[in-house]
């Protein structure tokens, strides 16, 4: 798992192969987000989402990832982009 940082809200203990809807329920459940559109490519090896915002558009704070620790293989990167 991996937390989610935007705008000094964490969102916590997020598994690395989180569906598009379950990560996007997820962070809609703060109005710092609104109503989103997540996309997923990828498979098993690297995931990469996509976030869209529907609603609360305009210029957005950066994402950070922290809390990587129990991710594994041990070394396995996560970072926004």
């Amino acid at each position: 798992t991996y937390d989610l940082v935007f705008n000094s809200q964490t969102y916590s203990s997020i598994p690395v192969d989180i569906s598009a809807t379950d990560l996007a329920n997820r962070l809609q459940s703060s109005s710092d987000f609104g109503y989103l559109n997540v996309t997923r490519i990828g498979d098993c090896s690297g995931y990469s989402y996509t976030i869209e915002w529907i609603t609360n558009g305009g210029q957005k704070s950066p994402i950070s990832i922290t809390n990587t620790a129990s991710i594994l293989p041990a070394g396995t990167t996560v970072t926004p982009s």
